[in-house]
């Protein structure tokens, strides 16, 4: 996608658009001089889709303008910044920008000084006039001490994608998780890594294990993005039944008491939307024979959310 948009953009010419002829577009809305390639991550809004569109048919590229411009419609043109916006990534807003910074205590010379940019540049990212990348969010988050619920997301994630497991145990140390703490931590949004596992085939018991121990850590995780996106990708019993266990660690082992009240009411909403079809608790590998044996012995909560699994709350070192 991003080397696509890169060529795209580089055989824009560099005059004026308007100047050009190139019909639609004015002052406000061109791409008045040729850019450095950059896409930024945020969520301004504007023509970037029509800007494409033209583009093509200034070039008499008929054909290929309206696939342009159906391909690159989660783009949105900043007009500030001239630069293009990808919508589809749900990065940190201007206003959570803005309370990190007053929480860690830091004036905007500080903290503009050490993210590495202009006190001015800073203000206009507080006043919201200019987008939060991701790359900023994942410093930003780091300077000012910020929850990893902060970080950035994207929604490219498909069934099919196979994750590192490896990859996946530093991400749950970077989040705390006591059972990957001897390894190298690496920064991630908990409902992005949960969207991860969840949508995996067959994931190590290891970390399936874990995925409990992140919902009752971080309840305010973006739960509106984690739902729309499990329900996209069919993946909601799992969700389900891995939200019934916390709520089962809170309430009978005193643990993540705290997330009672938010997980509760994500069980409700994922209970409207509760699949009938058997799944498996990324485990699709398993055998025939395993399966039978599962479909008798689960648990009353693995059979109402239609997953063939045996994992209990005895089993997670962290719930005793």
């Amino acid at each position: 996608m991003r080397s696509e948009l890169a060529l795209l953009l580089e055989g824009m010419p560099s005059l004026n658009q308007r100047a050009r002829g190139l019909p639609g577009l004015n002052d406000d809305c061109g791409f008045g001089q040729r850019r450095n390639r950059r896409v930024a991550l945020g969520e301004e809004t504007s023509l970037a889709t029509k800007v494409l569109h033209n583009i093509g048919y200034m070039y008499r590229m008929i054909p290929v303008a309206n696939r342009w411009s159906q391909r690159f419609a989660h783009l949105k043109y900043c007009k500030t910044c001239n630069i293009l916006v990808c919508a589809k990534i749900a990065a940190m807003t201007n206003q959570q920008f803005k309370a990190g910074r007053a929480q860690a205590r830091l004036t905007q010379m500080q903290a503009a000084k050490r993210l590495g940019l202009s006190q001015p540049y800073l203000s206009q990212l507080e006043r919201g006039q200019r987008p939060v990348t991701p790359e900023l969010a994942r410093l930003a988050t780091k300077v000012f001490g910020l929850p990893p619920t902060l970080l950035p997301v994207h929604e490219t994630t498909t069934t099919s994608e196979v994750s590192d497991p490896s990859r996946l145990a530093r991400q749950l140390s970077g989040l705390g998780y006591p059972g990957f703490a001897h390894l190298r931590s690496e920064q991630t949004n908990p409902a992005a890594l949960m969207l991860q596992s969840l949508v995996q085939r067959d994931l190590e018991v290891r970390l399936t294990e874990a995925l409990p121990w992140v919902l009752g850590t971080y309840p305010d995780l973006s739960w509106s993005w984690l739902m729309g996106q499990v329900k996209l990708k069919d993946v909601q019993n799992r969700l389900g039944f891995l939200v019934g266990m916390t709520k089962e660690i809170a309430v009978s082992r005193g643990k993540f008491r705290s997330a009672l009240e938010p997980l509760s009411a994500v069980e409700v909403k994922l209970e409207h939307s509760r699949l009938a079809r058997e799944d498996t608790l990324c485990r699709e590998s398993m055998t025939a024979a395993e399966r039978r044996w599962l479909a008798s012995k689960r648990s009353p909560l693995a059979r109402h959310w239609n997953l063939l699994t045996g994992l209990t709350v005895d089993q997670l070192s962290y719930a005793t």
